[in-house]
């Protein structure tokens, strides 16, 4: 059977970064109108103000895109580069300069290192969205839960596999349990669907020991 790889995400990282990407496109929005007003007015125009409005624009079309993705019940592959970061970098910039004109010392470094992060988020996408998956094949299994669990066990050592809802038990034949929760993770039932294909023709039944029908007979009685 080929190796197969599952992508998940966590739903609760995932709303936790729409909520973030509602706030800089409010912020993008805002900056966008201060734009326009000092262009149409001529009033202290500059190339902050060109910035502001294209990046906020820009920041709005992806983040809608963005959660029409997430809400469509299809998997759609993530791609390389995270837009909606990469703008709201660019509005975070636009913040740094809008404060450094103001004559602030501290913030506009504060916020220029903000979007070099938002920056370098955004060019790691595709990396980090693929960070919680699945690896399985014949030999054994990969399992990424978080950025910070890892579970890897070659079927020779699993004793037994089943599912209870959408939390998976993995017993190894040293008696160790491993417990993956997979209520949080977006399309899980492939994560499990995979699993337990894999699992039914990979783990092979304890046999128990032959009997001899000399050790099964019972010692003869001495006088």
């Amino acid at each position: 059977m080929a190796a197969e790889t599952v992508v998940f995400t966590s739903r609760r990282v995932a709303r936790a970064q729409r909520v973030q990407g509602a706030r800089h496109v409010l912020v993008g929005l805002l900056l966008a109108s201060s734009g326009y007003a000092s262009i149409s007015e001529a009033h202290h125009a500059s190339w902050l103000d060109v910035v502001a409005i294209v990046s906020g624009l820009l920041l709005l079309v992806a983040f809608v895109v963005e959660v029409r993705r997430a809400r469509a019940s299809v998997v759609h592959h993530h791609g390389a580069v995270g837009w909606v970061d990469i703008f709201a970098a660019a509005v975070t910039g636009v913040e740094a300069g809008h404060l450094q004109h103001k004559g602030k010392v501290g913030l506009p470094i504060a916020y220029g290192l903000v979007a070099l992060l938002l920056l370098a988020v955004g060019l790691m996408h595709g990396r980090l969205q693929r960070l919680r998956r699945l690896v399985v094949d014949e030999h054994g299994f990969d399992v990424r839960l978080s950025p910070w669990s890892r579970v890897r066990l070659p079927w020779s050592e699993v004793a037994d596999l089943h599912s209870a809802g959408r939390v998976v038990t993995v017993t190894t034949k040293a008696g160790r349990a491993h417990r993956f929760n997979l209520l949080d993770a977006g399309h899980g039932d492939a994560v499990i669907e995979a699993l337990e294909r894999h699992a039914a023709t990979a783990i092979q039944p304890a046999t128990p020991p032959e009997i001899t029908p000399a050790a099964a007979a019972p010692p003869e009685a001495t006088a």
